[in-house]
């Protein structure tokens, strides 16, 4: 990861990374179902960029909830 990237991303910069391959509705059940995931910060969702590169990669990840994301309150 250069200097220059953030270590999360959002949900749209996700659909851009992947070229419009993936919806943000798809983005968005994934999360909901686990596998993709997420920290929740006020209303906003954010992925951390190193796991969702993993995932990517086919290497997966390690959830570590129940349900695949994080709750911030």
């Amino acid at each position: 990861m250069s200097e220059q990237q953030s270590p999360v991303l959002n949900v749209s910069e996700l659909v851009d990374l992947m070229g419009g391959r993936l919806s943000r509705a798809a983005v968005y059940q994934a999360i909901r179902e686990g596998t993709i995931p997420s920290i929740k910060i006020g209303r906003r969702r954010l992925l951390p960029r190193k796991a969702v590169m993993s995932f990517l990669e086919g290497e997966g990840w390690e959830p570590r909830g129940g349900n695949g994301h994080d709750r911030t309150t």
